[in-house]
């Protein structure tokens, strides 16, 4: 970051500031060991994702035994986002606070250095918990809790104006107690100069996303609209039922669409059973029959769909007693650090770290495979 570009950032008194703390890239070196392979997360499309571990006052590099472990982003050499892209990236994912979505921390933009510093979710990826075989299965109780989680974080973003665009199990992250968290906001998009509460404006965009996940006439006409996030989720609702992924592969190699594997047994109580993932060994069966019909809803004719607000409504009327106490189905409210901590959500512990003051972004929250 060049001192020419902070100074003409911090003479825009109009732009936003968001606490974030800046690191330098030895700091961050230092706290991932080098970057070491056995630091090493995963890859997120066009970077690579370390465990690194900061103190908690100062928000330095500490060691393993001392420190608080963070996920660190690093894009890989050669990106093409540049800096002022960067600040955008930063900026709008500071600015967007909430506790189902993937707390970002701080950043590193030093010469050819561009990484994200965000909170570690130490059960890793819904995706792990769903498909991985030796995994133990999730419980019925925690998979409608994690399908509140999803839509509490999507009824979230769009009351901001952004759409996902990237919904699926390998973007849901886990903490310690299973709450979930979106992460990814590589195709995130803001629509501009709305209140999509009166309106659902249409813009067009090359469709991005995964094969089975995104809706049918976006793959068609490229029309982003909130609506094409139902879609995601009632994939993903239907993911957590069956333990099926969004697209596989069957014995006779043919590639099956979960949607359409599902359709025939929708709305038939006693046709539950074909649905239900086998390694759930106890269940409410009125419940599952009530998320079935949710996703069905969520996946049908585009003007048909309903707002994430009332998919999240409905499912907190069925279990009541998993909304927490500060949650409302009406709102998804921003939650301040000094909130998080009374709603028994575990998050990152309070980092006092500096602010830095951060140019605006335009339209894209972010450029593909560059955030947390």
């Amino acid at each position: 970051l060049t001192t020419g570009l902070l100074s003409e950032i911090s003479s825009e008194s109009d732009l936003p500031t968001v606490n974030l703390k800046v690191f330098t890239y030895a700091e961050l070196d230092k706290a991932t060991r080098n970057f070491a392979l056995a630091n090493r997360l995963g890859d997120g499309g066009p970077s690579h994702v370390f465990m690194g571990y900061i103190d908690e006052r100062t928000c330095r590099a500490a060691s393993l035994a001392t420190g608080t472990p963070v996920a660190v982003k690093r894009l890989r050499t050669g990106s093409n986002l540049t800096h002022d892209e960067m600040l955008s990236v930063v900026n709008d994912l500071g600015r967007h606070v909430h506790w189902n979505l993937v707390k970002l921390i701080g950043y590193c933009l030093e010469e050819e250095h561009k990484l994200l510093v965000c909170e570690y979710l130490p059960n890793g990826s819904l995706e792990d918990h769903l498909f991985i075989p030796e995994r133990l299965p999730l419980s019925w109780e925690t998979r409608v809790r994690i399908a509140m989680d999803v839509a509490r974080g999507l009824s979230f973003l769009h009351g901001q104006r952004i759409i996902f665009r990237d919904l699926k199990a390998a973007n849901v992250l886990l903490d310690s107690a299973f709450n979930a968290k979106l992460s990814d906001f590589g195709y995130a998009k803001i629509i501009p100069g709305v209140d999509p509460s009166h309106t659902d404006p249409i813009f067009r965009t090359r469709a991005s996303g995964i094969e089975g996940y995104l809706a049918p006439e976006y793959l068609a006409t490229d029309q982003l609209t909130s609506a094409i996030d139902v879609y995601s989720f009632g994939v993903l609702l239907l993911e957590l039922v069956s333990g099926r992924r969004a697209v596989q592969q069957t014995e006779s190699g043919i590639e099956d669409n979960i949607v359409e594997w599902a359709q025939p047994n929708i709305g038939s109580r006693h046709l539950l059973d074909k649905i239900m993932d086998t390694k759930l060994r106890e269940y409410s069966h009125e419940e599952a029959y009530e998320v079935v019909l949710i996703a069905s809803e969520c996946v049908g004719e585009k003007a048909q769909r309903p707002r994430m607000r009332k998919v999240l409504s409905a499912l907190e009327q069925l279990r009541p007693s998993l909304v927490p106490a500060i949650a409302s189905s009406s709102s998804a409210p921003v939650a301040s650090s000094s909130t998080t901590h009374e709603l028994s959500f575990r998050t990152l512990p309070q980092l006092q770290c500096p602010p830095s003051t951060i140019v605006s972004s335009r339209e894209a929250l972010s450029p593909p495979g560059c955030c947390c």
